[in-house]
C-alpha cells in the first residue's frame, strides 16, 4: 500500500462512493440538488467485494466505498472533490472543468469564485484528486449508460438516446478533468508521483485502469452493444463515440505529457513487455469505441 506520509492532508480527506452496482439507473440522481449532510455520511462495510487491484486503487487515491444512499454519496463526493478543484487551481486549469460541469449538471451547484490565500496543489495533488473527480463522473457515466440501455429495451427510444446524449456530456467532462489531472510538471511525476505507485509501496502493475468504477462502465457499454444498431439511436451513438473519443485523445495526453511517446506503462511493464504506453492506449481506445457503435468517418 502506499505511504501514507506521502500524501500529506489528502490522506485525511477520502471520499466516499458507493461500489458501482449499488448505483440506480435512473437520470433523476443528476437533475436535483440532493440535500444531504456530508458529516452524516459514514465509511463502512460495502455490500460488494473488490479485486484486489480494485481496493489497492482506491487506497492510493483516496477512495472509500461505503453503503448505504449512493445518491448521497455521488453528490457529496462530487461536492467535494469540485470544491478543491478550484479552491487550489489556478482559474485558467479549472475553467474548463467548471463550464463543462456547469452545463452538465446544471442543477448541482459548481463554485465558480477561488478562495483567497488557498495554497495551490503539488503534482500528488493533482494526481489523486483528479482521479478522484474522475472516478465521480466515471459512476455519472455508468448510471446514464445504464439508463440508456434499459430505455432501449423497452422500445422508448426518445429516453434512450437522451441519455445517450447525457452521457456524452459527462464523457466530455471526464476528458477535461484528465486534462486537470496533468496539470503539473512531467519532472515533478517522474521524481515524485510515479515512484509511489511502483513497488514495495504498491503491486507491480499499479494502474488507474484497475477502478472498480471503470469496470462497471466497461460493462455498461458492452451492455449498449446489442442495441448500438438502433436506427433511432444512431445520432446519440455518433454523439456517445465522438466524446468517448475525447476521453482516449485525452488519456494519451497524459501519457504522452508523463511517459513519453516510447516508454512502457507500469502496467506494461510489470508484464514483461515493452509496448509503448501510447500505442497501447490508442488501441485500447479504438476497442472501446467499437462497444459504442456510430460512425467513425463522421
Amino acid at each position: 500500500m502506499p505511504d501514507p506520509s506521502a500524501f500529506g492532508p489528502l490522506r485525511a480527506e477520502p471520499i466516499l462512493l458507493a461500489h458501482p452496482h449499488a448505483l440506480p439507473d435512473q437520470l433523476t440522481v443528476f437533475h436535483r440538488r440532493a440535500a444531504h449532510n456530508e458529516h452524516s455520511l459514514v465509511t463502512c462495510a460495502a455490500t460488494h467485494s473488490l479485486t484486489t487491484g480494485e481496493a489497492e486503487h482506491d487506497e492510493f487515491f483516496g477512495i472509500r466505498r461505503a453503503a448505504g444512499d449512493a445518491e448521497s454519496l455521488w453528490h457529496a463526493a462530487f461536492a467535494r472533490v469540485v470544491e478543491a478543484v478550484v479552491a487550489h487551481t489556478p482559474s485558467h486549469q479549472h475553467e474548463e472543468i467548471c463550464g463543462a460541469l456547469t452545463s452538465t449538471f446544471p442543477a448541482l451547484l459548481v463554485p465558480s469564485a477561488q478562495r483567497p490565500n488557498e495554497p495551490l496543489w503539488t503534482g500528488l495533488d493533482y494526481w489523486v484528486r483528479g482521479h478522484q473527480l474522475f472516478a465521480v463522473l466515471t459512476q455519472a457515466a455508468t448510471v446514464s449508460m445504464r439508463h440508456a440501455c434499459t430505455r432501449a429495451r423497452l422500445g422508448d427510444t426518445t429516453a434512450a438516446a437522451a441519455s445517450l446524449e447525457t452521457t456524452a456530456s459527462v464523457f466530455r467532462c471526464s476528458a477535461a478533468a484528465l486534462r486537470l489531472t496533468a496539470g503539473f510538471a512531467a519532472d515533478e511525476y517522474r521524481e515524485r508521483v510515479r515512484p509511489l505507485m511502483e513497488p514495495p509501496r504498491v503491486t507491480a502493475g499499479f494502474s488507474g485502469i484497475l477502478s472498480v468504477d471503470h469496470r462497471a462502465l466497461v460493462d455498461a457499454l458492452r451492455k449498449w452493444q446489442r442495441h448500438s444498431e438502433i436506427r433511432e439511436l444512431s445520432g446519440g451513438a455518433a454523439l456517445l463515440r465522438d466524446a468517448l473519443a475525447d476521453v482516449y485523445a485525452a488519456h494519451v495526453g497524459v501519457c504522452e505529457r508523463f511517459v513519453g511517446e516510447q516508454a512502457p506503462s507500469l502496467r506494461t511493464a510489470a508484464t514483461g513487455q515493452q509496448s509503448a504506453a501510447v500505442r497501447v492506449l490508442r488501441a485500447l481506445g479504438q476497442r472501446r469505441l467499437g462497444l459504442v457503435g456510430g460512425s467513425a468517418d463522421r
